[in-house]
C-alpha cells in the first residue's frame, strides 16, 4: 500500500513545538474561529441551528423514554488546505558555512514561515467573517452611509441591537466583539462612546479595548489591524471596515460546542518537517505546513457590521 502524505513525512518535533507555539497578537481572527483538531482532511461541517441551544424537557417517568439529544448536523462540506513554505537560512549567515544550522536558526525561520501562514489563515478568517451572504438579514447591517464615524449615529445602541438579536436567537449573550481597526477607530472616538466614561476614567480622552468591553458587558473585545499586498501591488486590510459581534467557545478544542466558527485543523497542525539543504541558493530550508479550513457553524450566534468604520462626509 502506498504511503500517504502524513506517512512520508519526517517530523522536526522541535521545531514543529516551535511552530505550534508560535503566537503574534497582530492575528485575531482564532478569536472568532478558535481551532478545533480533525482527523481528516475533508468532511462536513457540524453546523448548529437555534435548535442547538433550546432548552429540553429531560425529566423521565418511571420506565418512560430518555431524551435524546443531538450535537449540531452535518452541514455544508468543507475540505481543508494546504498553506505550506519554506523558512530559509542563507549559508552566509553561518559564521562557518560548513556547519549545519543551530536551534536558534531554524527557530527563527520556522517563526518567519508561521507568520506567513498566519498571516495567510487571517485573510481566509476575515473574508469568511466579512462575507454578508453568510448571515440572515437580522443579522447584519449596512452602515456605508453612516458610520459610527458620524457623530450623530450611537455605537451603543448599534451594539445593543446586535447583542438582542443574537441573545434572542441563541439564548447566549455575545462574547467577542472583533472590530477592524477603521472600526476601532470610529468607535473609540465617537462621542457616544466616550460619553460612557468619566473624565478621571480617562486620559486624554483615550480609551482602551479592555476599558470598552467592561462598558459594553463583552468579554472581550479584540482589533482586527492585519493588511497584506495583493497581487496588484495594493495595501489591503484584511478587515476592511466591518465589525462582527458573536458568541464563540473561546478557546474550545472541540467542534462539538454551538458556537459562531470553527477553524479546522488537521490533527497535528502545524508541523515543520526534516531540514534539508537547498544547493542552488546554498541555504538551509525548514518546510513548515499548516492544513485548515475556517467556517461558520452557527450563524445565528454572529451579526455583522458593515462598513462600522466606513468614512462619514455628512
Amino acid at each position: 500500500m502506498p504511503m500517504n502524505n502524513r506517512q512520508v513525512r519526517v517530523v522536526d518535533p522541535i521545531l514543529t513545538t516551535v511552530a505550534r507555539g508560535y503566537q503574534n497578537p497582530q492575528f485575531v481572527g482564532n478569536r472568532l474561529f478558535p481551532e478545533v483538531p480533525v482527523p481528516i482532511s475533508g468532511g462536513q461541517i457540524i453546523e448548529f441551528n437555534k435548535e442547538s441551544w433550546r432548552k429540553y424537557n429531560l425529566r423521565r417517568t418511571p420506565g418512560g423514554d430518555v431524551v435524546e439529544i443531538d450535537y449540531g448536523y452535518a452541514g455544508k462540506p468543507y475540505a481543508l488546505v494546504q498553506d505550506s513554505v519554506h523558512g530559509k537560512v542563507p549559508r552566509e549567515h553561518l559564521r562557518d558555512g560548513a556547519v549545519s544550522p543551530g536551534l536558534n536558526h531554524g527557530t527563527i525561520a520556522t517563526n518567519a514561515a508561521m507568520s506567513a501562514i498566519r498571516r495567510a489563515q487571517e485573510i481566509e478568517q476575515a473574508s469568511l467573517a466579512r462575507d454578508d451572504s453568510q448571515y440572515e438579514a437580522s443579522n447584519k447591517i449596512s452602515m456605508t452611509a453612516s458610520s459610527w464615524k458620524n457623530p450623530d449615529r450611537n455605537p451603543v445602541s448599534d451594539l445593543v441591537t446586535g447583542k438582542q438579536v443574537i441573545g434572542d436567537g441563541i439564548g447566549f449573550e455575545p462574547n467577542v466583539l472583533l472590530l477592524s481597526s477603521d472600526a476601532w477607530n470610529a468607535i473609540s472616538t465617537n462621542p457616544h462612546v466616550l460619553g460612557l466614561f468619566t473624565r478621571g476614567e480617562v486620559e486624554n480622552l483615550i480609551i482602551t479595548p479592555q476599558m470598552l468591553a467592561s462598558k459594553l458587558d463583552v468579554t472581550e473585545i479584540v482589533i482586527g489591524r492585519t493588511s497584506y499586498i495583493n497581487d496588484q501591488g495594493a495595501t489591503v486590510k484584511a478587515w476592511g471596515a466591518d465589525a462582527v459581534l458573536a458568541y464563540t467557545e473561546i478557546g474550545s478544542m472541540t467542534n462539538a460546542l454551538p458556537s459562531y466558527g470553527y477553524t479546522y485543523t488537521l490533527e497535528g497542525n502545524p508541523v515543520v518537517e526534516q531540514t534539508w539543504y537547498n544547493n542552488s541558493n546554498k541555504s538551509w530550508m525548514y518546510p513548515v505546513n499548516n492544513e485548515y479550513s475556517p467556517v461558520i457553524a452557527g450563524a445565528d450566534a454572529g451579526y455583522l457590521f458593515i462598513d462600522a468604520g466606513a468614512p462619514f462626509s455628512g
